[in-house]
C-alpha cells in the first residue's frame, strides 16, 4: 500500500491542493495526517472540508491526529504564562531534562468543561517520582475562550492568526460544526497502525510530548528519548516501529538501533534528498526503529517556499519517499495581508526560515535541496 503522510497544511489551501494533485500522479492509496491543519493560514474552511471529505482524497477517520493548533483553536490548552512555560512550550531544545526524564503530558488533567482549570507540571525523577520542581504553570478550559483571555496568555502571532480563523469558520456552519465536535483531547492521542509486519505510530509532535516536542535530527537528547520509548514497545510487541511525526515542518528521517554504550542507540540521521527512495527494510545490517517526519504541506521551514512537503510510505516496499509540489504561496501570502494576519506569519511563509539553532550543515543541506528538482 502506498499511503501519502501529511502533516502541518495550516490553513494553506494552494498548497494542500499542490499536494494531493502530486499524490494522485504517485498512485497513492490512501491518506495519514499528522495534525495542524488550522492555525497561521487564511483557509480554515476549505482545509477542514477536506479533513470531513468532501475532496477526493481524505484521511479516513481513523487516520489522523490533532496537532497543537488545533487544540488551540478548540481551547484544549493554553500556554501559561511563566518563564518556564516560554521554556518548555516554544523551544523544547531547552527542555532542563536528562535523557532519563519523562515530562508529564500537559493536556492529562483537562477536561471538556466549563471550569477554568488551573495546572502545574512538575519535574520526575529517574525514579518517576514527583519532584517540587516547576516545569510548566498553565490555565485551560473545554469552552471556547475570546481574544482577551488568549492575548493574556499566548504571544500574538498565532493567537490573532486562531482567532482569525476561528471567526472564518463561523461562516460556515458545517465546518464550524464539524470541528467542534473533532478536535477533542481524544483526538491528540498517538494512533497506530499495524500493516506488512511493521507498526506505524501517528502522532503531532512525539509520543513522549504528543503536542509541544520540536524533534530535529540534531537534538540528540530527544532522539534518544523518543527511540527509547520506541524500542521499548517494539520489544513489547515484538515487531519493528515506526513513528511520523510532524510539528518541526522540517523533513526529517532518523534511523535507530538498540547498543550497549551508555545512550542506548546508535543513529543515522539522514540528509533529504526529494524525490529519493529510502529504504525502511529491517534486516540485520539495517535499523530497527525509525522516525519520519514529511515535512510541512502549508509552512516549509528548511527554505523551500515555493513547495509543500510530505511524503509516500510504501508498506509493501518498506521505503519512504519525501516529495515536493510546487504551489502558488503567492496567492497565500497575499491573503494574509488582505485578511489581516499578522506579518511575521506572511514572512514566514515566504522565507522558509528554519529555526535558529540548526547546524551550518543542516543550513547548508536545506540550500541544496531546495535547488534540486523532482
Amino acid at each position: 500500500m502506498r499511503v501519502a503522510i501529511l502533516s502541518d497544511v495550516h490553513a494553506n489551501r494552494p498548497a494542500l491542493e499542490a499536494v494531493l494533485n502530486d499524490s494522485r500522479q504517485q498512485n497513492v492509496d490512501s491518506y495519514w495526517f499528522l495534525g495542524d491543519l488550522v492555525g497561521y493560514g487564511p483557509n480554515p474552511v476549505e482545509v477542514l472540508k477536506w479533513l470531513q471529505g468532501e475532496f477526493a482524497d481524505f484521511p479516513a477517520p481513523e487516520k489522523w491526529v490533532m496537532g497543537n493548533h488545533d487544540a488551540m483553536l478548540a481551547d484544549l490548552v493554553l500556554q501559561g504564562k511563566s518563564g518556564a512555560a516560554d521554556t518548555i512550550l516554544n523551544d523544547p531544545i531547552n527542555y532542563p531534562v536528562s535523557p532519563d526524564l519523562v515530562l508529564p503530558d500537559d493536556l492529562t488533567s483537562l477536561e471538556r468543561d466549563t471550569r477554568l482549570l488551573e495546572f502545574v507540571i512538575r519535574q520526575k525523577d529517574k525514579e518517576g517520582k514527583v519532584t517540587q520542581r516547576e516545569l510548566y504553570r498553565g490555565k485551560g478550559r473545554g469552552q471556547f475562550l475570546n481574544l482577551i483571555d488568549w492575548g493574556d496568555l499566548n504571544g500574538a502571532s498565532p493567537v490573532l492568526a486562531i482567532e482569525l480563523n476561528r471567526a472564518a469558520l463561523k461562516v460556515d456552519p458545517v465546518a464550524d460544526a464539524f470541528w467542534k465536535d473533532s478536535f477533542t483531547l481524544e483526538r491528540k492521542s498517538p494512533r497506530e497502525v499495524h500493516i506488512d509486519g511493521v507498526d506505524y505510530v501517528m502522532a503531532h509532535s512525539s509520543q513522549v510530548t504528543p503536542l509541544f516536542r520540536y524533534i530535529y535530527a540534531w537534538s540528540m537528547v530527544l532522539l534518544y528519548d523518543e527511540f527509547r520509548k520506541l524500542y521499548a514497545q517494539a520489544s513489547q510487541h515484538g515487531r519493528p516501529r515506526v513513528q511520523l511525526f510532524g510539528h518541526t515542518h522540517v523533513p526529517t528521517l532518523v534511523f535507530g538501533r538498540p547498543n550497549s554504550q551508555e545512550d542506548g542507540f546508535d543513529l543515522d540521521a539522514q540528509s533529504i534528498i526529494p524525490g529519493k527512495p529510502y529504504s525502511l527494510k529491517l534486516n540485520e545490517d539495517a535499523p530497527l526503529l525509525t522516525l519520519i517526519n514529511p515535512g510541512s504541506v502549508g509552512q516549509p521551514r528548511d527554505l523551500d517556499y515555493k513547495r509543500a512537503a510530505y511524503a509516500i510510505l510504501d508498506t509493501t516496499k518498506l521505503e519512504v519517499i519525501f516529495r515536493r509540489a510546487v504551489y502558488e504561496y503567492e496567492i497565500t501570502a497575499s491573503l494574509l495581508s488582505m485578511n489581516y494576519y499578522p506579518a511575521s506569519i506572511r514572512n514566514q511563509l515566504i522565507s522558509a526560515r528554519p529555526t535558529s539553532r540548526a547546524p551550518q550543515e543542516w543550513l547548508r543541506h536545506y540550500e541544496y535541496a531546495r535547488g534540486l528538482n523532482i
